[in-house]
């Protein structure tokens, strides 16, 4: 019999092969004003989704499970970049969430978003690497729960595996979010695209100077999106 687990990861896995493949974190890991943009991504997300988390912590706190505040880190790390509380505040948030009406529809969405946290650890060390950014100065975000990340995976697990009744409406909840992150992040970061092919092109996005220099650029690797 196949777990709710892997129903999840069967019925997400080409959303996450897509949504790898649209977004050059090559690029995007290379500067921090395209680094800035991914993060703005994350915080269009993020706001609205824990608001929502926040409206159902008496759902949650059935199976024992707290999930960690990412948008306090997001715009710790966005501070740190250089923003003020004026533009945190003007940022603009997704307005297409998907509907979290029910336990299995929680923890489908919640599965995509605490999946992310095991790929941002690598992700981390990628900003780290290229970007000379750590948890204190500009990556908190990816960073999450660093070393507790693995053990808090297994319990939000088991309480995946306790809560779901219906694994196949937890995956239309997991796949209406992974194309929320698609559409949001590539937002997010589209104009930066055009701006790279083409020189000339006003940067429209606020992009506040950085605090530091950018870090020497090291050898190209490959980087996989932080998703479940």
């Amino acid at each position: 019999m196949t777990s709710t687990l892997e129903t999840l990861r069967l019925r997400t896995r080409e959303l996450h092969l897509a949504l790898e493949a649209r977004l050059d974190l090559e690029r995007l890991l290379g500067s921090r004003p395209e680094y800035t943009r991914l993060l703005l991504g994350y915080l269009a997300i993020y706001r609205p989704l824990e608001r929502a988390l926040t409206a159902q912590a008496s759902t949650l706190s059935q199976w024992g499970w707290v999930p960690l505040a990412r948008t306090p880190l997001i715009e710790q790390d966005l501070r740190m970049l250089g923003w003020n509380d004026e533009q945190l505040c003007s940022a603009r948030e997704c307005q297409t969430l998907p509907a979290l009406a029910d336990c299995d529809a929680l923890l489908g969405a919640l599965y995509v978003v605490e999946g992310s946290s095991l790929g941002g650890q690598l992700l981390y060390r990628q900003v780290a690497e290229r970007l000379a950014l750590d948890s204190a100065s500009g990556a908190s975000f990816f960073y999450g729960a660093g070393p507790d990340t693995g053990a808090g995976w297994k319990r939000f697990a088991a309480s995946l595996a306790a809560g779901v009744a219906n694994p196949e409406q937890a995956a239309a909840s997991a796949c209406a979010m992974f194309r929320t992150f698609e559409q949001e992040l590539v937002a997010a970061t589209a104009c930066c695209t055009a701006t790279a092919a083409n020189p000339q092109a006003p940067d429209r996005a606020p992009q506040p100077a950085p605090r530091h220099s950018n870090a020497g650029s090291p050898a190209p690797v490959q980087i996989k999106l932080p998703l479940a």
